[in-house]
């Protein structure tokens, strides 16, 4: 039986949905944070069963706002995770009452008769048919998760949220995407829905509209099948998770600003996203000379950059001890709380001069 996977979601005896974040958790507990609770006048499920999203954005800023909910309200979900320096929403195991697999849930709607499945349900189950086949990517490589997982979506808003395990499996999809998108199969965010997104995504993060407009145009995981909204987010599997919780130990160093080359995006899509770095110049902060990765676990900054670009970043420094190999390096951590969601990390339209 696998272990727990980024987006995969939990429920627990209250009924409160969590989406699982990353593949590296402690033993006892899972690191996820809040997204659907129950509520008698929520939009999501149906009938006395219904559910109000709680996280208002995918942002560090949301997140701590859940945080405190939970701490006044269930303080036994939020814990200090002392490996990484970080007070943080947690499962423990003993309080998970369903623990939802996105794969499943994709193997129960392709077991299912067509008509038995709503409009979203069977348009879910085509684009991922349509994935698998066109990428060469096998079904069992793929699944479903948010709401339609939870089987408490909302045909008339609800959008498709699919995953892609493995990292050959998720760069096989991002190349597909392109063709796709060539070809009007599937149709990015464009016209007035794009600049209201770079609008939202230039206030939620405090870019300049510039920068939130390159980064949303480099932002390939998101567009639309059939008027329908979708996003796909790769998940490693777990002979490609190298780092276990155990293994390593984070240490906060203050604040830095720096700008580097990428030399290695081989774990650039998942979350969190791993840009390996040279040439770091420190532009602000304390510098230190092995700075070696810059680590986001902000999705919207995932998959934006390639090897050979040059990035500017502002994050937390982080001495990391890898008690595996029994070494330490510096990385700069983008997605931290003490940030308040000024980091950032973005692309250099110029070469270093």
């Amino acid at each position: 039986m696998r272990g727990f996977r980024d987006r995969d979601f939990v429920q627990t005896w209250e009924g409160m949905f969590f989406c699982v974040i990353g593949n590296a958790h402690p033993k006892d507990r899972v690191i996820t944070y809040l997204k659907y609770v129950p509520s008698r006048l929520g939009r999501w499920g149906g009938g006395e069963q219904r559910y109000a999203r709680i996280l208002k954005s995918y942002t560090t800023i949301s997140v701590e706002e859940v945080l405190n909910f939970l701490k006044a309200r269930y303080p036994y979900y939020v814990s200090k995770l002392e490996n990484l320096d970080l007070e943080m929403i947690t499962v423990p195991v003993d309080r998970i009452k369903i623990h939802f697999k996105p794969e499943d849930k994709l193997r129960q709607l392709s077991m299912t008769k067509p008509d038995k499945l709503d409009r979203l349900e069977r348009a879910a189950l085509e684009l991922t048919k349509l994935l698998s086949e066109t990428a060469g990517v096998d079904m069992r490589y793929l699944g479903v998760t948010g709401s339609i997982l939870l089987g408490i979506h909302n045909p008339g808003f609800s959008d498709i949220d699919l995953v892609v395990y493995g990292r050959n499996n998720s760069f096989r999809v991002e190349t597909t995407l392109e063709a796709l998108n060539e070809e009007g199969v599937i149709q990015r965010i464009t016209g007035e829905r794009f600049r209201k997104w770079v609008v939202d995504k230039a206030r939620q993060y405090n870019l300049s509209l510039k920068d939130a407009e390159e980064i949303c145009r480099r932002t390939w995981n998101r567009g639309f099948y059939k008027d329908t909204p979708f996003s796909i987010h790769p998940v490693r599997i777990e002979e490609e998770v190298e780092v276990r919780y155990d293994d390593i130990r984070c240490l906060s160093e203050g604040s830095a600003k720096v700008r580097a080359v990428v030399v290695d995006d081989e774990d650039s899509l998942f979350l969190p996203a791993v840009y390996k770095v040279s040439e770091v110049e420190f532009l602000d902060g304390n510098p230190v000379q092995d700075l070696v990765e810059i680590v986001t676990y902000e999705g919207f900054y995932s998959g934006i950059l390639k090897k050979g670009e040059w990035l500017e970043a502002r994050g937390k420094v982080e001495k990391v001890v890898d008690r595996r190999n029994m070494k330490t390096y510096h990385r700069l951590l983008i997605g931290s709380f003490e940030a308040k969601a000024r980091d950032y990390v973005k692309p250099l339209s110029v070469e270093k001069g």
